[in-house]
């Protein structure tokens, strides 16, 4: 059985983050509020648009979190995205199992 139903929430790094599906109101298909963590997600993409959306602010909010910044070496910054996306993806089975589902 495929899982199908939009994420509501994702934790990233022990920070719940809000997922909220709204109506685009211009060009954008993604939005995250760091300090709100809240991600938003317009709705009305083709499934392939959604998930890369998804997945690049989720990368945004891990970045922020692991303190990824202009300083940061390509190794520091690759080491930190990785140990971030396990994390999120070990704690979010579901979310993942989504995002996949969106892929095929």
């Amino acid at each position: 059985m495929k899982y199908t139903r939009r994420p509501t929430k994702v934790i990233i790094l022990n920070q719940t983050f809000k997922v909220e599906w709204v109506t685009a109101a211009d060009e954008s298909h993604g939005f995250v509020d760091l300090n709100k963590c809240v991600i938003q997600m317009a709705k009305g993409y083709p499934k392939e648009t959604t998930a890369d959306t998804f997945l690049h602010e989720v990368i945004h909010a891990v970045n922020h979190v692991m303190d990824v910044g202009d300083k940061t070496t390509e190794e520091e910054a690759t080491t930190r995205l990785a140990t971030g996306l396990c994390t999120v993806w070990k704690h979010n089975p579901r979310v993942f199992e989504w995002l996949h589902n969106q892929l095929t």
